[in-house]
């Protein structure tokens, strides 16, 4: 999908050896397994579906990174450890690099769970979101704390890059 790929593009870019990595709606593993691919030391990849937390485990055993690509169910959510969706809300921090690659009414709601996932200088990469909702991404990003640097763009997908300041 456009959007997968524009993750792609941008964590291929932006990866360092050794860093923490933080991979929200993982789905298949993909960008988890990528990251672990190109040098993440650790990647923790959350999902609330049980079913793709599975079959990302299965994905990242079969590419030979289950050791650094820990998968579980879960979710930024409002606030560190809330479960009201029923999901655990995932409460780590000081990740190197955050990747959501999820509807933009989530990623808004999740602007400043973001910003708190990431340690200071940290880099996030935002997509799954259509070209006329950018804007409020981007402003809820930025309430959140965090600055956008690049906008990325396939077909009508648009993929926010930014860091934490």
């Amino acid at each position: 999908h456009a959007t997968t790929r524009l993750c792609l593009a941008a964590l291929e870019k932006l990866i360092r050896p050794g860093m923490r990595v933080l991979d929200v709606g993982t789905g298949s593993g993909i960008l988890a397994i990528a990251a672990a691919l190109q040098g993440a030391g650790h990647v923790e990849a959350l999902d609330i579906d049980m079913v793709a937390v599975q079959v990302a485990k299965q994905n990242a055993a079969y590419n030979g990174v289950e050791a650094r690509v820990c998968v579980s169910r879960g979710t930024l959510g409002a606030e560190p450890g809330s479960t009201e969706t029923g999901v655990p809300a995932h409460d780590g921090a000081d990740y190197d690099l955050v990747l959501v690659n999820i509807f933009a009414e989530t990623i808004i709601g999740m602007a400043r769970a973001i910003y708190r996932a990431l340690g200071a200088g940290g880099l996030f990469v935002a997509t799954g979101i259509i070209q006329e909702k950018a804007d409020d991404v981007v402003m809820a990003l930025q309430q959140a704390g965090l600055v956008v640097d690049q906008r990325l763009g396939e077909e009508d997908w648009i993929a926010l890059v930014g860091r934490r300041p």
